[in-house]
């Protein structure tokens, strides 16, 4: 019966994708792709078929002539270049690789490992980043991106089901590992380190403090697994692929 549920919903996921792909001539991933309160299975497989849909991420990262990285961000009607360091995409990558081989997470989308906060060292905010005028954002995010003793925060299982209709904890070991590993803290220097923020006060386990000598900075970057993606991370012996945006999936912006 379980079996014959998720595939009626996957069924359902797919037409619905169809209908945006075909009808409405969509080629972004908007809010309506990523369903809350998600099976692990049911997670699983929409990601495998937004893998290998036409959607990919709306002004994402692409590559020029000369190999530079470039990153588009809105501000107001217009569209400014961020440039990121092979660092910067580096540390990303790394990130990836590691959460997936530790089971950290199971999938690079929005309902999993698909999106991201800051910390960023004060002394650097406070002398650097607070001094740009916000009109020059594309400025305040190269700052930022390519600060090499930048945090990055993701918080996981985004959209994945872990708390019964009593909100208990799943009798599940996979999902209660999924719980308390779902902060994770990224370093910015190649080196794919991640450690674990914990808030036990937070029905969900959702963290935003690091230390004193950082601050927390709110908007950050997403991710998402395409096979048609910039950058390829390594998962089982296999290569994929993903993007990089800094819009995230609002559907105002992608209609």
């Amino acid at each position: 019966m379980k079996q014959t549920k998720l595939n009626i919903k996957l069924v359902l996921f797919s037409l619905v994708l169809l209908f945006s792909n075909v009808l409405m001539g969509s080629e972004y991933l908007s809010e309506e792709d990523f369903p809350w309160n998600q099976s692990l299975e049911e997670m699983i497989q929409h990601s495998k078929i937004l893998y290998r849909s036409q959607k990919r991420l709306i002004d994402r990262a692409y590559r020029t002539q000369s190999g530079e990285v470039i990153i588009p961000v809105r501000i107001g009607d217009t569209t400014k270049p961020v440039r990121v360091s092979k660092l910067f995409i580096q540390s990303i990558t790394k990130h990836i690789e590691l959460a997936l081989k530790r089971n950290y997470v199971d999938v690079i989308t929005f309902s999993d490992m698909g999106h991201s906060h800051f910390f960023i060292p004060q002394k650097y905010y406070d002398d650097v980043v607070n001094q740009i005028p916000v009109e020059d954002k594309h400025i305040i995010y190269e700052k930022i991106l390519n600060h090499p003793k930048l945090k990055i925060l993701y918080h996981t299982a985004e959209q994945l089901t872990m708390l019964d209709d009593n909100q208990e904890l799943l009798k599940d070991r996979h999902i209660q590992w999924r719980f308390f590993t779902r902060n994770l803290i990224g370093d910015n220097e190649g080196l794919g380190q991640l450690e674990l923020l914990h808030n036990k006060t937070h029905r969900y386990n959702t963290a935003h403090d690091y230390d004193d000598g950082h601050r927390y900075w709110g908007g950050g970057f997403y991710i998402s697994a395409h096979q048609n993606g910039l950058f390829a991370f390594k998962v089982n012996g296999e290569t994929r692929y993903f993007d990089i945006n800094l819009e995230g999936i609002n559907p105002k912006k992608n209609f």
